[in-house]
């Protein structure tokens, strides 16, 4: 809730209208992302989304860091800062087990260049 002095309660509506006047409320953000697609497909002005538990995507497609990080767009070109490392390429092919697989049969060479070498 927005906490005005007595003097400037007046401007009330002006506030609440300058925030919420480009923003969308949507139930999930399935539906929110299929709403930005038509609308880039139209060419139109996309508006800020959000969703009822709170997940926000800004006009410009960009998703709020401090929330719902879990379900960056896949059509996600750039990112700014350092990646989170569940959304790499290389997070995602060790999670599959490929290079798990591969450490996992050097352990044995490992440990013996490590006896070797000490």
């Amino acid at each position: 809730m927005i906490q005005l002095e007595q003097d400037k309660e007046h401007l009330r509506d002006t506030i609440f209208y300058r925030i919420y006047l480009s923003s969308i409320l949507f139930d999930d953000l399935e539906t929110a992302m299929k709403y930005r697609s038509i609308k880039l497909k139209e060419g139109g002005n996309i508006d800020n989304l959000y969703t009822r538990d709170g997940k926000k995507i800004s006009s410009d497609g960009l998703m709020d860091p401090k929330v719902g990080h879990g379900n960056i767009p896949k059509d996600l070109k750039f990112v700014f800062g350092a990646q989170p490392a569940h959304t790499t390429l290389e997070y995602k092919e060790v999670k599959k087990g490929t290079e798990i697989k591969d450490f996992i049969n050097l352990l044995p060479m490992i440990a013996f260049y490590s006896q070797t070498c000490s």
